[in-house]
């Protein structure tokens, strides 16, 4: 397995291989200098050169086009705003009105109407929060909504 054109072959298949799988996963930059250093690899291990210069200008040149690329992949990274929540997670930060009361305590259930929806719900305070109570949501655990006072989670309306 010495023979420098079946090392070459095989750089060059590396090559497309991580070039592939950068497009694939486009916007990563991760396989990108990796593919770029396999083709000098290539042509050296073409050349006639040993092996082992071949695994040198792979990690060299790997490195280099890390650090070439780095800056390309920083300022292409845009901001992108947060996604709003999907499905039940949507209802995290809205403001609810408890329509069954909370009992005190770990685990106690009551009910919330948040949005026109109807939810059961938990207080994350472990305070009893009673009917009418103004809260907000904090957290979505299954089929249960976790609340806070809305006092507590700066929403007061009434001050």
């Amino acid at each position: 397995m010495d023979d420098p054109v079946v090392w070459g072959g095989i750089w060059l298949a590396a090559a497309a291989t991580l070039g592939i799988g950068e497009m694939l996963a486009a916007g990563t930059f991760w396989l990108a200098p990796f593919a770029i250093a396999a083709v000098p690899a290539a042509i050296v291990s073409f050349i006639g050169l040993p092996i082992a210069v071949g695994w040198i200008v792979f990690l060299v040149g790997s490195v280099l086009a890390f650090l070439g690329i780095r800056p390309l992949a920083k300022r292409l990274d845009i901001d992108v705003p947060p996604i709003p929540g999907i499905g039940a997670n949507r209802l995290i930060g809205q403001e609810a009105t408890v329509t069954e009361g909370i009992p005190a305590g770990a685990e106690q259930t009551g009910m919330i109407k948040a949005g026109g929806e109807t939810w059961t719900a938990l207080s994350a305070t472990e305070l009893g929060l009673p009917v009418g109570t103004a809260v907000q949501i904090v957290q979505v655990r299954g089929t249960k909504v976790m609340v806070t006072p809305a006092v507590e989670a700066g929403l007061d309306r009434y001050t």
